[in-house]
């Protein structure tokens, strides 16, 4: 028998639809203009261009596993989903979670390589390797935290299997604060040598908003 939840829409689907398809055409916007700027410069593509690139096709790969959530009834309350879909959407979540967090890892390499190419210091790119360092090795924890998320890896759609589980929501937890942190510290990098160039002052905070754009 559904449950009754007031005060909670029964269908967030159409709401969920139209945020996927928004943010992913302005990311393909936003990628696109990229691109077109540096050939209206003529300027050579560098491999913070081609990372960005291989990032958004990845990234419609994810929007692909979105999709097929939504068709298993993501956004509907799971007492009106059919078990066979809920097993279905487990399966598509699992993957989806892995593709994620890898798109993730390609956007932040992609602004990290790009201030490796735009400021020339050693200090500079020296800081710019160690957070990419960080970055490459918190996909790894995070992706093997993920696939044995459960063991055996079915008990995380059939709960009756026996097997383990670690701390599900902890496991969210520790991903959204680690990739906030490393956010972060890929927002406050150039900053300091912004606010060291010659340049008025509203310029500095157009040029620090500029480069903030990648922390949204």
């Amino acid at each position: 028998m559904a449950v009754e939840l007031e005060g909670y829409p029964d269908n967030l689907q159409p709401w969920s639809i139209s945020v996927v398809v928004a943010v992913t055409v302005l990311a393909l916007l936003s990628v696109g203009l990229r691109l077109l700027a540096r050939w209206e410069k003529r300027q050579e593509l560098w491999w913070d261009d081609y990372l960005i690139v291989w990032s958004m096709v990845w990234n419609i790969i994810v929007v692909g596993f979105i999709g097929g959530m939504i068709q298993y009834g993501m956004g509907i309350h799971v007492e009106q989903v059919p078990l066979e879909d809920v097993v279905m959407e487990a399966k598509f979540l699992l993957v989806a979670e892995i593709l994620y967090v890898f798109n993730l890892v390609w956007t932040k390499l992609a602004i990290l390589l790009m201030f490796y190419r735009i400021f020339r210091f050693s200090y500079f790119k020296k800081a710019a390797i160690i957070i990419g360092t960080f970055i490459i090795a918190w996909v790894i924890c995070i992706t093997f935290l993920f696939i044995f998320i459960c063991v055996p890896v079915q008990k995380v759609w059939d709960t009756a299997l026996p097997g383990k589980c670690i701390n599900q929501v902890g496991t969210w937890i520790a991903n959204a604060a680690s990739t906030i942190l490393s956010d972060l510290a890929i927002l406050i990098l150039p900053l300091p040598r912004i606010w060291q160039l010659q340049l008025r002052k509203a310029d500095k905070i157009a040029l620090s908003f500029a480069f903030g754009l990648g922390f949204l």
